[in-house]
């Protein structure tokens, strides 16, 4: 006889948790490098980290609201690394696998850990391309970016 056991469904906050832990634990399998970037007051970044196999400078893809690195720019960044040194996939704070700060979420947090973490990941000159409230994060005018010397911001689109 069969067991009949129900399904478990996982939904809300702990589906999200398993869907975010799997995607993680598929690009770790794949050769990425799952690590936290402390940004303060015990509030850390998720990032995953790729070799490219290509001349290009390093990328950094930065997702957009209520995604993250990996389910945003997973697909995508499969299609960039025969031609890109290094590809970075961050979670902004409050998203993926990233913590919710002590304070709450906010741009200014939000700029302030993307910083920290491209002055932890980025050890060159990186192409950063973030999308819809990312966009904000790291937008060329924002005084916040301009602290970080390492990177080359060739899209920064905030929708909204």
């Amino acid at each position: 006889m069969l067991c009949h056991r129900e399904p478990r469904v996982f939904s809300g906050p702990e589906g999200v948790a398993f869907y975010e832990e799997l995607l993680a634990a598929y690009y770790r399998a794949r050769g990425a490098r799952s690590h936290r970037i402390a940004t303060g007051a015990g509030d850390s970044v998720h990032v995953l980290e790729r070799p490219g196999r290509g001349d290009l400078p390093p990328m950094m893809l930065v997702h957009g609201f209520s995604a993250s690195g990996a389910s945003q720019y997973g697909a995508f960044s499969e299609r960039l690394l025969p031609h890109v040194r290094q590809l970075v996939l961050p979670d902004l704070p409050g998203h993926g696998l990233s913590t919710i700060p002590v304070g709450g979420l906010d741009p200014e947090r939000m700029a302030d850990a993307l910083v920290r973490t491209m002055d932890e990941v980025l050890a060159e000159p990186t192409i950063v391309f973030a999308s819809s409230m990312a966009g904000g994060c790291v937008n060329p005018r924002n005084e916040v970016c301009a602290t970080c010397c390492n990177c080359a911001v060739i899209a920064a689109v905030m929708v909204g």
